[in-house]
């Protein structure tokens, strides 16, 4: 997980390393197999090409018995490469199942409806409209 810059301690046995921005040399730390890989917004800033690359390892390496945890706001990629979902909202879980279980228990198509349903107090549609 060695983007840029230094190792910043160890969690256990893993070596926990900061990047600030990840980039073309993201593929680099997937080489290095960890059993659990901690991903957050990994799709920031990256290219298109370079996010499909993402996914696909992400997808991979679960499939090879990795534990990878995803923290991202693109739900679509989300619901792409999970097999289990955590929704937080203020600190507070309010979902863990599947995607398919969470669309099958709140009758709704897309992890995008679960997540308003349980965590948006807001109306988007208004509040845009509140904005022009």
């Amino acid at each position: 997980m060695v983007l840029r810059g230094e190792p910043r301690g160890r969690v256990g046995r893993c070596r926990v390393f900061f990047c600030p921005k990840m980039g073309a040399q993201t593929i680099f730390p997937f080489f290095f197999l960890p059993q659990v890989l901690v991903l957050d917004e990994p799709l920031s800033g990256l290219d298109v090409t370079t996010a499909l690359v993402v996914r696909e390892l992400v997808r991979k390496l679960s499939e090879e018995g990795k534990i990878v945890i995803y923290s991202s706001h693109i739900l679509d990629m989300v619901e792409k490469v999970a097999s289990r979902v955590i929704i937080l909202h203020q600190g507070r879980v309010q979902a863990d199942d599947s995607v398919e279980s969470l669309r099958e228990l709140m009758n709704v198509p897309s992890l995008e409806e679960i997540f308003k349903d349980l965590a948006i107090q807001v109306n988007p549609l208004d509040r845009a409209s509140e904005l022009i």
